[in-house]
């Protein structure tokens, strides 16, 4: 009598421990560490154990169930591997896409601990002090698989919207390992129900159990709950798709029977053979042909596409990848190919248009120091000319003073020497300005501080005073002025200092004069004494005066206001910025300011 007789059940649990074996073998391979990748190693190394177990359980001769081998295969082997495999899935459930419930999964492990143990301990007994009776084995079992599904259909569903309200973008595999929860509580509570023996019971236990299994390999690979090459993956989706092919096979021509009857089993005996040897058989070439010809016909050209890939990303646009297969993939390696090729050519220009541009960059910038260098030269030509300009203008200005000078002396009439004198100083306030200028970096402005005080100074010796005799207060922020309104606005402050120091210095004990040029909306000249003050109508009133006449034409000329006014000296309490430090005392005495305000505008144009 045979020990073993090949049974529906035990030739499935060949083809899943070959196809669960194989996965935990790839998980033992992977380098990477993390909790959800030891839980499912171990969870398919107790898958492994308890399919390869169920082979020598389903294939038991009847009439030794119930002997010491049988009992030592399930209470040592077969259930305590079952045990170890729901604890592990339930870990693997909470673990999946996220660990949403860290702490309860901690919790639910020494749960799962406590329940698997007590469920061994009842098996044991059932065995050695209950006779091995087979329709509590089965009732206990199925009730402890629906107890733990449904536990991870519960774990599931709560993950499904906790993902949802996270908005996860992958909770969809929680969706698909849900759907997989549903099949194995579903054959779970149909064999309590119907009985393992009953034609519903084995038909639900085959079918369910291999698609439930089979579906957790394909939503493990496809959702990628450890990382996983292209080769791997496609080798167990055709792992996969042949045993689904074979089970069905087998489930048409040898569907199961009932374990204990003896006589359909023996007559299933060759067809279950055949179908052994034919999944043994494709398992083999499976192992042995399928990887290399993966590796030759996918992997290989995938991996040398991304190798000409991070060529690229390194640079080397000139990589041409081989063509080795004319599938999607071949022609993926063409196109690369040609996008290379046309990267690598408009590099080529970009380059040659670089270097051109650098030439071109290079001559031109030669060019244009050249340029620069002509226009320096031609600037300091300028500015010698300009300086020379400045300089015999300064000199024929003197020239003409000094024949005033020599004229003057000739001269008896008082009126007309003072007329040459006036005139004279008039020349020696406009050779001032060119003097400054020949003599400064800048030949078309002047600094106007510096200038009003040697003005002031000149005027003052042409009329006989000394700087002490006089309080005189300076101030300007002006730093430098354009020629063309330094030369009225001299000419103005030469008029009047001259009716100053002919009118109002002379007929007061304690002479003040103050002088301002500051900036204040445009420019803003201010004279002031402290002198008898001048009549207003008569001022107004058209005259004959040269030197009225000249001061209210320049003011047009510059484009400013003139306005004069008798009052009390506003110089009294400032403080001289140039040729005194101390405060200006002036006596109580009425005074004459000369206001000429010049908008920016004017000043712009």
């Amino acid at each position: 009598m045979p020990y073993f007789l090949l049974h529906t059940n035990s030739i499935m649990s060949l083809c899943l421990t070959i196809i669960t074996g194989s996965v935990w073998l790839f998980l033992l391979k992977s380098s990477v560490r993390t909790p959800i990748r030891n839980w499912l190693t171990l969870f398919y190394f107790a898958q492994t154990a308890w399919q390869f177990s169920e082979i020598f359980h389903y294939s038991i001769h009847p009439d030794y169930v119930g002997s010491l081998a049988y009992k030592l295969l399930l209470t040592g082997w077969d259930l305590p591997a079952l045990a170890l495999l729901e604890t592990a899935y339930v870990q693997v459930n909470y673990l999946f896409i996220a660990d949403t419930y860290p702490k309860e999964r901690r919790v639910m492990l020494r749960a799962m601990t406590i329940l698997s143990v007590l469920f061994c301990v009842f098996i044991a007994w059932n065995e050695f002090h209950n006779d091995s009776n087979i329709s509590l084995l089965n009732f206990a079992g199925f009730l402890y698989g629906t107890i733990c599904n449904s536990w991870a259909l519960i774990i599931c569903i709560r993950k499904i919207f906790a993902l949802h309200r996270q908005q996860h973008p992958d909770s969809d595999g929680i969706r698909w390992l849900t759907f997989v929860n549903v099949i194995f509580v579903v054959m779970c509570v149909l064999v309590v129900t119907f009985g393992f023996y009953s034609t519903i019971g084995y038909w639900t236990y085959c079918s369910l159990l291999w698609s439930g299994n089979l579906a957790q390999i394909v939503v493990y690979l496809n959702f990628a709950a450890v990382p996983i090459n292209l080769k791997a993956k496609q080798i167990g989706f055709a792992q996969v798709t042949v045993a689904s092919i074979l089970l069905t096979v087998m489930l048409v021509f040898c569907p199961p029977v009932d374990i204990t009857n003896l006589a359909p089993r023996l007559l299933q005996q060759p067809s279950l053979l055949k179908i052994t040897l034919l999944i043994i058989g494709t398992a083999t070439i499976n192992i042995l042909l399928l990887p290399h010809l993966i590796k030759k016909t996918l992997t290989d050209p995938v991996l040398r596409l991304l190798a000409g890939v991070q060529h690229v990303n390194a640079g080397d646009l000139s990589i041409q990848v081989v063509q080795t297969t004319q599938d999607e993939v071949g022609i993926l390696t063409q196109h690369f190919n040609q996008m290379t090729q046309s990267l690598h050519n408009a590099h080529a220009e970009l380059t040659r248009y670089a270097q051109t541009l650098e030439e071109q960059v290079a001559d031109r910038t030669a060019e244009l120091r050249a340029d620069k260098a002509r226009i320096e030269e031609q600037s300091m030509q300028l500015q010698t000319v300009m300086r020379e300009l400045h300089h015999r203008v300064k000199n024929n200005l003197a020239i003409v003073s000094g024949l005033l000078s020599l004229q003057l002396n000739r001269l008896e009439d008082q009126q007309a020497m003072k007329a040459f004198q006036e005139g004279q100083r008039r020349i020696e306030a406009i050779a001032l300005i060119h003097q400054r200028l020949y003599q400064s970096q800048e030949l078309t402005a002047i600094d106007m501080g510096q200038f009003v005080e040697e003005l002031t100074l000149s005027t003052m010796l042409a009329y006989g005073y000394q700087p002490g005799s006089i309080k005189l207060h300076i101030n300007s922020d002006v730093e430098v002025l354009d020629i063309d309104m330094a030369v009225p606005l001299s000419l103005i402050i030469n008029e009047l200092l001259t009716n100053c120091f002919k009118y109002a210095i002379p007929n007061v004990p304690d002479p003040s004069l103050s002088i301002s040029l500051v900036k204040q909306d445009g420019l803003l000249l201010e004279v002031a004494d402290n002198g008898p003050g001048i009549d207003i109508d008569l001022w107004n009133k058209p005259s004959t005066s040269f030197g009225k006449r000249l001061i209210k034409g320049l003011s047009e000329q510059t484009g400013g206001i003139l306005t004069v006014e008798n009052r009390m000296p506003q110089c009294s309490s400032r403080k001289s910025t140039r040729l005194h430090d101390e405060p200006l005392l002036v006596a109580e005495q009425l005074g004459t300011l000369f206001r000429l305000a010049i908008p920016d505008l004017k000043l712009m144009q």
